[in-house]
């Protein structure tokens, strides 16, 4: 398992315009048959810190990263930033509890630890 990963949201090589992504937290979990097997940490830099899950980590468990796009910010070509807005569905009736994916609250990956 790395010991310490790099975490950077890059644009679609397609996209026209050059834009570029600064994240100001992000969520890691290490989980087991989808379950969580340490506390979640918080990444609030770039350069994340993995050592602590070395010991407990086993071929086969994932880390699944998680940045929600409120943590999420536009960086365009002249240095201009912009919170990242995705688009957004107005629900057809409000409801009390957030039933949105986490697909619809951010972005989110696994990355799936095997043994060498």
């Amino acid at each position: 398992m790395a010991r310490i990963v790099r975490l950077q949201v890059s644009a679609d090589a397609a996209c026209p315009d050059p834009l570029s992504y600064q994240v100001s937290s992000a969520y890691l979990t290490l989980t087991r048959r989808g379950r969580p097997v340490l506390p979640s940490l918080t990444a609030t830099q770039p350069t994340v810190d993995l050592r602590a899950w070395v010991a407990a980590s086993q071929p086969g468990d994932h880390i699944n990263v998680f940045i929600p796009y409120q943590n999420l910010t536009v960086v365009f070509a002249n240095g201009t930033r912009r919170p990242y807005l995705p688009s957004t569905a107005k629900p057809s009736r409000p409801h009390p509890l957030d039933i949105r994916t986490d697909a619809a609250k951010g972005i989110s990956f696994n990355w799936l630890l095997v043994r060498q």
